[in-house]
């Protein structure tokens, strides 16, 4: 069983309901206008910020979206450009990473993480959303993807910081959590997988 680490929260309040829901067909319609941005990141560390601006503006044509939106989501590439400009330190390990963490024997979490990076302070792992998250240190994912990240690096836990950057505030926060909230979390996770795979062994949770 795979499970995404954007369904854990919803898997995690309603364990009995989550499984009911795995085999829904997932309704997708194509990148939002937010992914698209986020597509184009791959553009601005490769090409630069103008290209990256471009093919934001090719994908609005494309898809026929408004045009008098186009320049809010302009602007959330030129605030990651200056938040990156004004922290020349932060190095780029992996843009869109993705994760595959085997918790327990045939349950893995696995999902997408926006970015990670080596900075002065430690590793800084990135979630991206586009407008500021209240309360997402308390998210259940956050101190298992410290876990994560500490492991792939073989670094010591204090030395890995999560958190979430806001596009439409160019705000990047982080936290760190202590070992004994890192085991605490992982131990429910390990409860959590061995009642997901009693209900549904054969599902694969993908979606989100």
């Amino acid at each position: 069983m795979r499970l995404s680490h954007t369904r854990l929260e919803a898997a995690k309040n309603d364990p009995i309901s989550f499984i009911s829901t795995v085999s829904a067909p997932y309704a997708g319609t194509g990148p939002s206008r937010m992914q698209y941005v986020i597509l184009a990141l791959k553009h601005y560390h490769e090409s630069g910020l103008n290209r990256a601006i471009d093919y934001v503006e090719a994908a609005f044509n494309r898809r026929g979206f408004r045009l008098e939106h186009l320049d809010r989501y302009i602007g959330y590439l030129l605030k990651y450009d200056s938040v990156l400009q004004s922290h020349p330190d932060w190095e780029l390990i992996v843009l869109r990473d993705r994760i595959n963490y085997e918790i327990i024997y045939n349950f893995v979490l696995s999902g997408e993480v926006g970015r990670v990076d080596l900075t002065p302070r430690g590793y800084y792992v990135w979630l991206f959303s586009e407008t500021t998250v209240l309360n997402w240190n308390q998210e259940f994912r956050m101190p298992i993807l410290q876990a994560y990240y500490a492991d792939e690096f073989g670094a010591p836990l204090g030395e890995v910081y999560v958190g979430r950057y806001s596009f439409s505030e160019g705000l990047y926060e982080s936290e760190h959590y202590s070992n004994i909230q890192v085991n605490d979390a992982l131990n429910e996770l390990r409860q959590l997988g061995v009642q997901l795979l009693a209900g549904g062994e054969e599902e694969v949770i993908t979606h989100g």
